[in-house]
C-alpha cells in the first residue's frame, strides 16, 4: 500500500518523535504505517522497537521460522 506524505502524517510523526523519543525518519515510518491502518509492524530497527505499541499498532522484531517454538520438544 502506498501512503502519500502529508501534513497530517508530518504532525503525527512529530508527536511520535517527541513522545517515543524517535528520530525523524523512524517517526515518519511509524506515522505512515499508522495512517495506512497497519496493526503489526515488523522491524529490525532498534529505535522503532523501543516504542513497542503505538496507537494500537504492535511493533516487534521479526522472528525466524521455527523459533521460538510454542512447545518444547
Amino acid at each position: 500500500m502506498r501512503v502519500e506524505f502529508s501534513g497530517r502524517i508530518a504532525l503525527r510523526a512529530r508527536e511520535y518523535a517527541y513522545v517515543h523519543h524517535l528520530g525523524n525518519y523512524d517517526a515518519i515510518y511509524l506515522a505512515s504505517a499508522a495512517e495506512a491502518g497497519v496493526n503489526v509492524m515488523m522491524t529490525w530497527d532498534k529505535g522503532l522497537l523501543r516504542a513497542r505499541r503505538v496507537d494500537g499498532m504492535w511493533i516487534e522484531e521479526p522472528y525466524e521460522i521455527g523459533e521460538p517454538t510454542l512447545f518444547s520438544a
